[in-house]
């Protein structure tokens, strides 16, 4: 699971446009062992990546799934 998407909830938690992801915000470490899903970090190379896209993508974390989607060759 990437970074980002953790990013993604807390921070749309965090402004009101997800208020029933509290219990998700608060036990998502759990949540992924559980599940045995892998980490991905966010590194240099996929913010490098993230910013030099093209295109008229503006959301900051879909950017960022992309790059590391690209980077990682992940489908």
């Amino acid at each position: 699971m990437s970074s980002a998407s953790a990013w993604e909830i807390s921070t749309k938690h965090r402004l009101g446009k997800l208020p029933e992801a509290e219990e998700i915000v608060a036990d998502l470490e759990r949540l992924v062992s559980t599940a045995r899903l892998e980490e991905l970090p966010i590194t240099i190379r996929h913010s490098l990546l993230s910013g030099a896209l093209p295109g008229p993508h503006r959301d900051p974390f879909d950017r960022m799934l992309i790059a590391q989607s690209r980077a990682e060759h992940a489908p």
